[in-house]
C-alpha cells in the first residue's frame, strides 16, 4: 500500500513487526518481515509520529495532542492535550532513554512560521525545549547523552545535551547540507552509535559518525525518503518510509515502505 506521506517507522521486537504511519491518510500500518503479512488500522485523528514505550505500547502526537496508540487496533487514548495556533501541527517524535517523548511542531502550509521542539514527561506535562525551529525532525539520541535534531527547512542538524536546562542555547552544529543534497528528515541510530538520516528530495540515506563526520551514502529508489528504522529478528534489516506527495510519474515506489540491508552489518541499539 502506498502512503501519501509515510512516516515514523519503528521496530516492535515483541510483535516482530515494523509500525509506520500514513499521516494524511490517518492509517497505522504494520508489517511482519517473516510472514510478509501487513496490517492497516484507521486512526480516529491524525497522528504524525509514534514511538515505542518500555511497556511495549506506542506513544504518539498529533491533532489530539500526546496520545497512546494501540498497535493492535489503532485506538487512541489521550495523555496530554496540546493547544497549537491555527495553521500549526505536530511533526516527528521519538522516545528518549529516560522515557520522555520528544516531538516537534511545524506550519501546515510551509509558511515559514517557526515551530517548536517539545518534550512530554509522563506525569509532568509538556515542556518547550526550542521555541524557534522551522521544521523539526527527529530527534535521535546518541549514546553519549546528546540528542540530534534536524531543522529540515534550514538544512541543518543540531546536537544538544538531552539533559541540560539550557541545552538549546548551547546547541552545536552537527552537520549542514547543500541544496543538491536534499533536506534532512527523519533519522535513526545504529548500535555503533552512527546516525542514519533520510534526505528528502535527495533519494538516499546518509550515515554520520557520532562526531558528525559523513561516512556513507545509501542510494534509494525513491526521491523522498522520510525516515529509517533498524529492525528484524536478527537486527539486520533497515526499513525506510517514503512519500508519494510530489512524486514524479515514474517514481513507482514512492510512498512504500522500503526494506534493505545496511551498508555494513550494523545493528540497532537496544
Amino acid at each position: 500500500m502506498r502512503a501519501q506521506l509515510g512516516e515514523s517507522p519503528i521496530w516492535d521486537a515483541g510483535r516482530g513487526r515494523v509500525h509506520w504511519l500514513d499521516i494524511p491518510g490517518r492509517i497505522l500500518h504494520g508489517f511482519d518481515p517473516v510472514t510478509r503479512q501487513a496490517t492497516h488500522h484507521a486512526l480516529a485523528a491524525r497522528v504524525t509520529a509514534i514511538a515505542l514505550c518500555a511497556d511495549g505500547g506506542l506513544i504518539g502526537c498529533g491533532d489530539a495532542g500526546v496520545v497512546r496508540v494501540d498497535p493492535d487496533s489503532g485506538r487512541l487514548a489521550p495523555l496530554a492535550p496540546l493547544a497549537l495556533p491555527p495553521g500549526m501541527r505536530c511533526n516527528d517524535g521519538a522516545v528518549a532513554p529516560d522515557g520522555s517523548f520528544w516531538f516537534g511542531t511545524m506550519a501546515e502550509n510551509g509558511s515559514g512560521r517557526p515551530g517548536q521542539l517539545l518534550r512530554y514527561d509522563p506525569g509532568g506535562g509538556i515542556t518547550c525545549i526550542a521555541p524557534d525551529i522551522l521544521v523539526p525532525n527527529g530527534p535521535a539520541f546518541l549514546p553519549d547523552g546528546r540528542v540530534v535534531i534536524a531543522d529540515t527547512a534550514a538544512r541543518v542538524l543540531w546536537a544538544l545535551d538531552a539533559d541540560g536546562d539550557q541545552a538549546w542555547d548551547d546547541r552545536q552544529c552537527f552537520a549542514r547540507f547543500d541544496p543538491e543534497d536534499g533536506k534532512p528528515d527523519g533519522m535513526a541510530i545504529d548500535r555503533e552509535g552512527n546516525l542514519w538520516i533520510a534526505l528528502w528530495d535527495g533519494a538516499c540515506l546518509r550515515r554520520f559518525a557520532a562526531d558528525g563526520t559523513a561516512r556513507e551514502t545509501l542510494a534509494l529508489p525513491v526521491r523522498r525518503p522520510t525516515r529509517p528504522a533498524f529492525g528484524g529478528a536478527d537486527h539486520d534489516k533497515l526499513f525506510v518510509t517514503s512519500a508519494a506527495i510530489g512524486a514524479a510519474p515514474g517514481d513507482t515506489l514512492a510512498g512504500v515502505l522500503l526494506e534493505a540491508h545496511p551498508i555494513k552489518p550494523d545493528c540497532p541499539r537496544a
